[in-house]
């Protein structure tokens, strides 16, 4: 999860946390998992290159998957957890992919002023 820009980087951890800490989450994700075999990867690699979101790992799209993942997780949170993973939830939701959608966004802007969203180049704001 390193170089996941803010806010993503707080949605990768709820995403996690929601899954990790709620067993019957857990249990959910073993079980679609379990049945994967390198063979299924290998081919899901290829599916996914060729259409991205629209990639499929067995019968599911990766946006299937990746939709159903944010919905468990946001159920495995408490409520104060909950607005963590929207970022994430809404580019899932919007079909967004990063970086590449995040660099278009920032694009016109300019490099210097567009680093200025990264939060350690923004230090003074944390204090």
């Amino acid at each position: 999860m390193d170089a996941v820009p803010y806010p993503l980087n707080l949605s990768a951890t709820a995403l996690w946390k929601g899954i990790l800490y709620d067993e019957d989450n857990l249990n959910q994700v073993y079980n679609r998992i379990k049945d994967i075999n390198m063979e299924h990867m290998d081919k899901a690699k290829k599916s996914i290159i060729e259409k991205g979101l629209d990639g499929k790992i067995k019968d599911k799209t990766v946006h299937e998957i990746s939709k159903w993942l944010v919905d468990i997780a946001r159920d495995g949170l408490i409520e104060e957890e909950k607005g963590y993973i929207e970022p994430l939830a809404d580019m899932v939701q919007k079909k967004k992919t990063p970086p590449y959608d995040l660099i278009g966004e920032k694009a016109q802007l300019g490099k210097k002023e567009a680093l200025k969203n990264c939060i350690l180049n923004n230090l003074d704001e944390v204090k």
